[in-house]
C-alpha cells in the first residue's frame, strides 16, 4: 500500500530505499531500522541525512552516526542538503 502510494505520485525516481518498520519489525526511533535502512544503500553512515518531524527520531540518527535533521520547512531543508552535499548556494 505504502509503496504504490509513494509510486503513484512519481516519488519513487528520487528515493534510494523504502524501509517500512511493518516488513522489518522495528520502529522509529529503535535504531535497528536506521541500520536496515543503511544496508541495501552501502552507504557510509556520514554520508546520510535522516530528516523528520520529530525530534527524537532524527536524535537516534545521529547515535547512529548519521546526520539527523529536524523538518519544521522546506527552505531548512535545502540548506541542510546543500550543506551536506557541499553546494554553492
Amino acid at each position: 500500500m505504502v509503496c504504490k502510494l509513494i509510486a503513484s505520485v512519481q516519488a519513487l525516481d528520487i528515493v534510494n530505499t523504502i524501509v517500512l518498520s511493518c516488513e522489518v519489525g522495528y520502529a522509529k526511533p529503535d535504531p535497528r531500522i536506521y541500520t536496515v535502512a543503511l544496508q541495501p544503500l552501502d552507504a557510509d553512515p556520514a554520508d546520510v541525512l535522516f530528516i523528520d518531524d520529530t525530534p527524537s527520531h532524527a536524535a537516534t540518527t545521529e547515535t547512529c552516526g548519521m546526520a539527523g535533521h529536524v523538518h519544521t520547512n522546506a527552505e531548512d531543508i535545502v540548506a541542510r542538503i546543500t550543506d551536506l552535499l557541499r553546494l554553492p548556494n
